[in-house]
């Protein structure tokens, strides 16, 4: 349990075998209850295995730019698929609130390292409250806080953590920035590595997975008990 933007929220950890649901013809995982009473899911695999989060490699005075999902090339695929395959169920599908924070911390031998990095790395004092832009969409990633929350650790592995997939075999993108080195002109970002650690250490150009994340509507009724077998299915008529 702990607390969000909109109250008091409740987060799926560890090896969650009862989270399972299955929505617009595809499998997700319960990743949380938000604040709001809103369900937040995650895609149970990827509409793409290779895809930058932001491919634009001009060198701008703002790096930090590089890791806003407005803008993205995330963002414009993700609300392509969601177009592409959820349009008959999207009224079930609410205006979310994620989290993309990238204000730089501190400065220290040429690294500008971002909030994320600190929270996450540094103080262990990961939190659901955005402290960065707050971006509505129907549709976005995980950040790192709700990842770490989740289970997944810094260089250390976790099979066992929900959250993995052992088909998405490239790792996959967060919305959260960690660190600009001095001498490169894009941010670097956290991804999931399929073994349920995170790296901190990939430019937003390079090529990992895009795995969709949606909030359901309070008011949704399912069957269902979660599990692989039997799982969530969502009620839409």
């Amino acid at each position: 349990k702990g607390i969000d933007d909109d109250g008091e929220a409740y987060i799926f950890r560890g090896n969650v075998v009862n989270n399972y649901l299955n929505f617009g013809g595809f499998t997700w995982r319960i990743v949380r209850i938000n604040g709001d009473g809103t369900i937040r899911l995650i895609l149970d695999g990827a509409l793409d295995d290779n895809a930058a989060y932001n491919s634009n490699t001009d060198i701008v005075d703002d790096y930090t730019t590089k890791m806003n999902f407005d803008g993205s090339d995330a963002k414009s695929k993700l609300n392509v698929w969601l177009s592409g395959n959820l349009s008959d169920v999207s009224n079930y599908i609410v205006q979310s609130t994620f989290c993309n924070d990238n204000n730089v911390f501190k400065e220290e031998n040429g690294v500008e390292y971002l909030n994320p990095y600190n929270r996450t790395f540094i103080d262990n004092n990961v939190s659901l409250v955005c402290n960065g832009t707050k971006v509505k969409n129907q549709i976005g990633l995980l950040n790192v806080d709700e990842v770490e929350m989740a289970g997944a650790f810094q260089d250390k592995s976790n099979m066992n953590l929900y959250l993995n997939n052992q088909n998405i075999k490239t790792g996959w993108w967060t919305m959260s920035g960690s660190q600009i080195l001095a001498d490169n002109n894009v941010v670097d970002g956290f991804v999931v590595l399929n073994n349920g650690s995170l790296a901190y250490d990939k430019k937003a150009n390079m090529q990992f997975a895009l795995r969709p994340v949606i909030s359901l509507d309070k008011n949704t009724v399912v069957t269902g008990t979660g599990t692989n077998s039997d799982p969530y299915v969502v009620k839409t008529n």
